[in-house]
């Protein structure tokens, strides 16, 4: 069984939240339709408005949507979910922190496997199977059709977090019509791409029928006006074309700083999958190969293992490619390879 990976506090600067936001006019857009609404009514349950504008943006039914109160909620309602068919979770390690808390919450015993050998991961025939895709933090990724082809037992199911799958240079909706078409349960947060975090606005896609057993957990009136009401508007063409070509700009970033760390010699750099690079920062024997001291000014993440999780920020790069340049044409001339 593989051990689990986690992140070592602190914490640093590192938050991967979107470096960039809407424009003023998106939010004087939602502000608009906000105000015309009735504050005093509740509202609707089924929020079928915001099914609608995702779905349709997606290719699918609006019956195979469900917003949610950001990825969190997702999570949250899939453990639940998850309770009554199986005993237990694989979840991907290194991954996100919060996945075995939430699991645990409802009752779930869990395993880990590691996310760059999936492929040759057998989950415990009693078991869920988590993948986050790309994953957070090593960047790893699987196709639709290799996501499929994991041995999965009768009766349990693949949950796919896409968290950071809009940071993709290939993205576009036909990936999550496959996940549909393969019964997939798949997990959206659109904090990351869509530079939306503290709107707290997520969504679940999955076959009708199993979404409606999942929803049967979810409190009424999960989301509010404002939530509703935002989401129906990043979802119109022009808001979501912007979104995803700021995506595109991210990943281009990505890329320029996994070439730039692939010059430090000493590092296994991941791929450059979404809005940030990651890298082994230690050698076989232990040592560091970047100092923490100079990581803790810069937007990382450090794990347990020694991995280290850089998070793309467009409005800092030219500073952070600065210091990276310097510390590693300074260990090249203490190491005489100038």
């Amino acid at each position: 069984m593989t051990t689990k990976i986690y992140e070592e506090p602190p914490g640093g600067i590192d938050m991967t939240l979107s470096d960039w936001s809407f424009p003023d006019a998106f939010k004087e857009a939602v502000a608009s339709r906000l105000r015309n609404l009735d504050w005093r009514r509740y509202p609707a349950n089924s929020a079928m408005a915001a099914r609608q504008c995702i779905g349709a943006r997606f290719g699918m039914a609006p019956e195979n949507v469900l917003p949610t109160n950001g990825c969190t909620e997702a999570l949250d309602l899939l453990a639940r979910f998850a309770a009554t068919e199986a005993a237990s979770v694989a979840l991907p390690s290194p991954g996100y922190f919060a996945y075995g808390t939430i699991m645990q919450a409802s009752g779930l015993a869990v395993e880990y496997y590691d996310p760059a050998s999936l492929m040759n991961f057998v989950p415990d025939a009693n078991s869920h199977l988590l993948v986050c895709n790309p994953n957070n933090p090593t960047g790893d990724w699987l196709c639709a059709e290799d996501l499929h082809a994991i041995p999965v037992s009768t009766r349990r199911h693949i949950a796919i977090d896409s968290t950071y799958a809009f940071f993709r240079p290939d993205f576009g909706p036909a990936l999550f019509r496959s996940y549909l078409a393969y019964g997939f349960i798949n997990l959206l947060s659109f904090s990351k791409a869509f530079g939306v975090a503290g709107m707290r606005l997520g969504a679940i896609i999955a076959p009708a029928v199993l979404l409606q057993r999942i929803s049967r957990n979810q409190p009424r009136y999960m989301l509010d006006f404002a939530q509703i009401t935002a989401l129906g508007t990043l979802f119109e063409e022009n808001w979501y074309a912007l979104a995803i070509q700021e995506g595109r700009l991210v990943h281009q970033a990505a890329v320029r700083l996994k070439n730039l760390l692939e010059t430090i010699r000493g590092l296994k750099v991941y791929p450059a999958n979404a809005n940030f690079v990651s890298f082994q920062n230690r050698t076989p024997d232990g040592k560091e190969i970047l100092p923490r001291r100079l990581l803790e000014d810069l937007p990382c993440k450090i794990w347990n293992n020694g991995l280290v999780r850089m998070t793309i920020d467009r409005t800092r790069e030219a500073d952070t490619f600065a210091v990276l340049s310097q510390w590693a044409d300074a260990a090249r001339r203490k190491t005489g390879q100038a």
